[in-house]
């Protein structure tokens, strides 16, 4: 909801499988992901590494938005490509911050 308050077109998915399948399908549209570290079926570290490994989706910037504040979780993350992480509960002005900043 705060993405598109601000006026940003939002596709969800339930969860890394399901967004994997969005990329796969409408990859020239999206310019960036939010994504949460828990998810069923693919978890976010798991997304982040499938998107590693295709070329296609390298160059989209995935910021993680979780709540696991750790910084073992944080390392992985970006270890995996990560582009930004963000920790529940957020600031609606960091995120949109950080969204800006990897899209321009």
């Amino acid at each position: 909801m705060t993405l598109e308050k601000f006026g940003y077109q939002v596709i969800q998915a339930g969860d890394g499988r399901e967004a994997i399948e969005k990329l796969a399908s409408r990859s020239s549209e999206i310019q960036a992901v939010l994504c949460d570290v828990e998810m069923p079926n693919m978890n976010g570290f798991e997304f982040l590494a499938a998107c590693g490994k295709d070329v296609r989706y390298r160059k989209i910037p995935v910021v993680m938005l979780t709540s696991r504040s750790g910084a073992k979780h944080r390392g992985v993350a970006q270890m995996l490509g990560a582009s930004g992480y963000l920790t529940k509960p957020y600031l609606e002005q960091e995120l949109i911050k950080t969204i800006q900043g990897l899209i321009v």
